[in-house]
Order: C-alpha cells, then structure tokens, then sequence
C-alpha cells in the first residue's frame, strides 16, 4: 500500500514541529495529501467551583487558547507553503480522542514528541492502541528527511506483523533495513528467514540480526543496538503482553515511548 492520505497532529507547543516537518517529507516524497489536526482544549470546571469563578477567568483562558491556535495554523501554513495537497483541519475535546477519530480514514498518523509523554495511560499509549492506524511517533531533535537505516522489530506476533506491513512504503526506499529477531529465553524461537524473503521480495535491501545469547531487557538491548545501527527509523509492533503487565513489569513499548531514541513506526 503506498502512502497517499496522512494526517499529523498539529500543536502550538515547538517540541510537536519535528513531528509537521516529518510529515511534509513524507508527503512531498509519497505525493501524499497531508491533513493538519488542531485539537482545541474546551475548559472543564467542576461544578462546584464555576459559580466562584469570575468571568475574567474564563476568557483569559480562550484568549490563550486562540492565541495558541493561531501560532499553530501560522506554524502549518508557513511550513506547507507550497505542498499542493495541504489541508488546515481543527476540532474540539480530548486530544487522543480526536486524533483517534479523524485517523480512522488516513494512511498513516504522525505526531511529535515531547519528554513527558512516559505515561502507560497517557496519549501516545492510547493513540497506538485504540487508533486502529499506524502512528508514527517523531522526537524533536529528528530530522526531516527520508528514512534510510530501518530496524524492525520482529517477533512474529500480530503487532509485529502488522507494523511491518504497514512501514512496507517507508521500507522499500530504505537504503538498508535490519530485522532483528531478540530471544529472551532459550526456549524461545523467532524464526526470521521468512519476513526477510518476504521483504526481500518487496524490493526491501533487508540483513537479519540476532543475538546469541538470551536477552534480559529487551528494551535497552534495542535502543543500544539502534544506536549501532545508527538507524534513523525503528518499527515495531506495540504491546504483545497485556497492558496491566506492562503497567507493572514495564516492557518494550513503555521503554520506548519513554525514551524515544528514533522515530518510531508503531501498530498495534
């Protein structure tokens, strides 16, 4: 499937920009149409308090809100000068929520990040889980440009197929892409000889890393090996165990919402 409709989380806040910058990328080298969603903050008072709330209150905060709106649509019509098929989108209510629903009819779903994005409940988690679309997640010291060192995460299970499937656009013009295969136990097996004949059939420039021996922390092993890799992209599903598990034990994905090394192509 090429990439033809993506839709990217627009936010005043500078720290989302590499985020708008990736996706104009994407859509200029994919002849994409790319949608910006801004997603309003209505203004929740407790029943209690709103009678002594003075007025003054409440529109001191619209005004921040539409000031605020108003940097972003300058920040997305100043970045897609240009970019033929660009289109503002703005709505009202819970961020993740809204962004859940517009992604239901795009490609692909792309939005920035910042460093306090760690919680299990908090929206990148619920964006990977409820989206149903693909997310691409992109911290703010990443550049613009195409991918061209891909790690993919495999481990044969559904998340795992499925992110593969979904990145198949951004893989095929990677210069090369690792697959790497990590066991935790030595009962464990991950066959990888068939994703990468299958790539391979794609076009995909794919090599296949495993490591010999048992892996304990999975999430460290992989961030110290994108760093090896000097990968630019990773792909990998989200959330193979459940996610009262990870709330507790922590695990893959938690570890790398937390730390966001690279870019990162989740589906779920």
């Amino acid at each position: 499937m090429a990439l033809k409709d993506i839709l990217v989380h627009v936010d005043y806040d500078p720290r989302y920009e590499s985020g708008l910058n990736m996706a104009i990328t994407l859509a200029n080298h994919f002849d994409a149409h790319l949608s910006g969603l801004y997603v309003t903050n209505p203004i929740v008072v407790p029943v209690y308090a709103e009678a002594a709330m003075p007025q003054s209150v409440f529109d001191q905060a619209e005004a921040l809100e539409q000031e605020n709106l108003a940097s972003a649509k300058n920040r997305f019509e100043r970045l897609t000068h240009g970019l033929p098929k660009a289109e503002w989108l703005q709505d009202s209510g819970d961020r993740a929520t809204k962004l859940i629903e517009h992604s239901a009819c795009y490609d692909l779903l792309i939005t920035g990040w910042n460093d306090q994005q760690d919680s299990v409940e908090g929206p990148l988690h619920r964006l990977v889980l409820e989206s149903g679309r693909p997310l691409l997640i992109v911290p703010a010291t990443a550049e613009a440009d195409m991918f061209k060192r891909v790690v993919v995460a495999w481990n044969g299970k559904k998340e795992s197929v499925r992110a593969t499937h979904e990145a198949m656009p951004l893989l095929k013009q990677a210069t090369i892409v690792g697959v790497v295969a990590v066991k935790t136990s030595a009962d464990e097996d991950i066959p990888c000889a068939d994703i990468a004949r299958h790539l391979a059939r794609h076009g995909v420039n794919v090599e296949i890393e495993q490591p010999v021996e048992d892996v304990v922390d999975v999430g460290h092993w992989l961030q110290a090996h994108l760093e090896q890799f000097q990968a630019d992209l990773l792909v990998m599903g989200a959330y193979g165990r459940s996610r009262y598990r990870e709330m507790i034990f922590g695990g893959v994905t938690h570890h790398v919402l937390r730390t966001m090394p690279v870019p990162c192509l989740m589906a779920h």
